[in-house]
């Protein structure tokens, strides 16, 4: 499977010693309770970047934005390519961090978060053309994805470089993953102005909602590590290691 995005933006410039925001915590790389650190530090960086950050040319968060996606067919019961615009995933308001482990050294810095979600709502324009469990299916409108209880592990990996004579972290990359516990989907105008056939697929679809989604659902993963990337990328990538994570 293939996932193409489109980001709203794809911006990082040199370090030029801008400075982090008072309300966000920093932590003690060497510190024997780093990983607590970060983890409280969560909360609100979270908020920071919920409201966005001009001066970096980061935007909201709240809620996620992709201009476009394609996502391609899958192996079992989804045999179409999904293409989306004006994407937004909402979650900000209910994530929790249930573990962490942090690894800051001179060369490297590895994250690995595991946040539970009640409810991740993902809405977006579609337009469809293939075969969903048999059913034939061409067209586009509105559609809305919610997936429930939502544990999501998710990895970032880096390296520290320098840029301009100062040290700073890149993320190379953000692995990210939905394991919910409920999916629910609902896609307008599925045969255009038929809407009593749309309904009646979009109730087949939902009785078969889990199985289509896990059939994709590496997509929007990969979606989502994209866009967390280039969000912290474009704060990372402006702040001097030194200034990110304190020596003592």
């Amino acid at each position: 499977m293939t996932v193409r995005c489109v980001l709203i933006y794809l911006t990082i410039i040199s370090v030029s010693a801008l400075k982090l925001p008072d309300e966000l915590p920093r932590c003690k790389r060497k510190d024997a309770k780093l990983n607590d650190c970060i983890k409280s530090a969560f909360g609100p960086w979270q908020a920071t970047l919920a409201k966005g950050l001009p001066e970096f040319r980061t935007p909201s968060i709240a809620p996620l934005k992709i201009e476009s996606m394609s996502i391609g067919e899958g192996t079992g019961p989804v045999k179409l390519v999904q293409n989306y615009t004006d994407v937004r995933y909402y979650y900000y308001e209910l994530t929790t961090v249930t573990n962490l482990e942090a690894t800051v050294t001179d060369t490297e810095f590895r994250l690995r978060l595991e946040i539970f979600a009640k409810n991740i709502t993902f809405l977006a324009n579609y337009h469809f053309d293939g075969n969903v469990l048999t059913f034939p299916i061409v067209g586009g409108g509105k559609s809305n994805i919610v997936i429930g209880d939502v544990n999501i592990p998710m990895d970032f990996m880096g390296d520290v470089i320098e840029r301009d004579g100062e040290k700073c972290v890149q993320i190379q990359t953000v692995r990210v993953a939905f394991i919910p516990a409920t999916v629910t989907l609902n896609f307008e105008r599925l045969f255009g102005s038929d809407d009593e056939r749309g309904e009646i697929l979009n109730h087949i679809l939902n009785d078969h909602a889990m199985a289509i989604f896990n059939d994709v659902k590496v997509g929007y993963e990969e979606s989502v590590g994209q866009v967390v990337r280039e969000t912290i990328n474009s704060i990372f990538g402006k702040v001097p290691f030194k200034d990110l994570f304190l020596d003592n």
